[in-house]
């Protein structure tokens, strides 16, 4: 091994410190620059979080209407085990972004109580009316029980149905590798639970 005389080195460290202490500014002007950098990446990477938070809530609050209508029109049906008119326009009023909000099996849902809401209003009118039914079809009355027992076990079932739609849980954090994966189009192998 080579062996350093410190008196030989020391000069060389008087030159460096030389050197910093006469362009200590100008050093600090080009670290400036990335310092300034990665503040601003900070800044625009907890802007995309708030900004996701927020979509997250706004979707909420839309998807909590649909929900409330879908219990209003319920509601009414326990307190007079009936639809009304007037019940099955609110709701179609309230549910009319459903399409757009929920997937598939939601909208399907909402249509299908309104058809029978709308079934279970003309039911009772012919049951009053005193109309007759066609052969083979059951009697108005058989019609309305039947729908009246559907409504009545719809408060489990909707809640069961929307209760995945209506969660605020913070989706967990992407490690830098996926965000970098992500960013490159690669898709990388999830891990199993």
């Amino acid at each position: 091994m080579n062996e350093v005389d410190v008196w030989e080195v020391w000069p060389v460290i008087g030159r460096a410190w030389q050197w910093l202490c006469t362009n200590w500014l100008e050093l600090l002007k080009a670290l400036a620059a990335p310092i300034i950098a990665l503040a601003a990446l900070r800044v625009s990477r907890q802007q995309v979080e708030i900004n996701a938070s927020k979509f997250r809530l706004d979707l909420y609050d839309r998807r909590s209407e649909v929900y409330a209508a879908v219990k209003t029109l319920l509601g009414e049906f326990w307190a007079d085990a009936t639809v009304t008119p007037e019940g099955l326009d609110r709701f179609r009023k309230a549910t009319v972004q459903a399409d757009f909000l929920f997937n598939d099996s939601i909208s399907s849902y909402i249509a299908r109580m309104d058809r029978k809401g709308q079934r279970l209003i003309s039911s009772t009118a012919a049951h009053f009316r005193g109309a007759e039914n066609s052969p083979g079809r059951p009697t108005p009355l058989q019609e309305m029980d039947d729908l009246q027992n559907w409504f009545a076990a719809q408060g489990p079932e909707a809640k069961a149905m929307f209760k995945p739609f209506l969660r605020l849980e913070q989706p967990r954090p992407q490690s830098w590798w996926q965000r970098i994966a992500r960013s490159l189009g690669l898709h990388p192998r999830r891990s199993r639970p």
